[in-house]
């Protein structure tokens, strides 16, 4: 009987140490962009942990300032530029995604100069 606590209680140790290595031995990989969905034209503001991000997508971006090292974090700031979506992924493999739609189309500002949508 001996034997199996002492067996019982190595293996919980054994388990307990694996436990507390994968909750504190995670890597810490932060990319933040926001707004996560922006008009073409709209700045997008991505906080990252690296200072090296690459874009990736179907929408085009360009920088505009950055990477700004800000409280241990790196600012970058991009402008939208076509609509679609891009996505920012950091040095360590985590990624951010961001959804650009286009502008208005140029039917809703003669919608509104001859007043049609309106209630009457």
């Amino acid at each position: 009987m001996k034997k199996i606590y002492a067996i019982l209680i190595s293996v919980l140790f054994v388990v307990s140490v694996f436990g507390v290595a994968s909750v504190f031995g995670s890597v810490e990989c932060s990319i933040k962009a926001s707004p996560a969905t922006v008009r073409v034209g709209d700045n997008i503001t991505v906080v990252s942990s690296s200072s090296t991000v690459t874009v990736s997508g179907n929408a085009g971006v360009t920088l505009i300032s950055g990477p700004t090292l800000d409280n241990g974090k790196y600012v970058l700031v991009y402008k939208a530029i076509t609509a679609g979506d891009v996505n920012f992924k950091a040095s360590g493999g985590c990624n951010a995604t961001v959804k650009v739609y286009s502008r208005d189309l140029p039917f809703k500002f003669f919608a509104k100069l001859f007043g049609l949508g309106k209630p009457e």
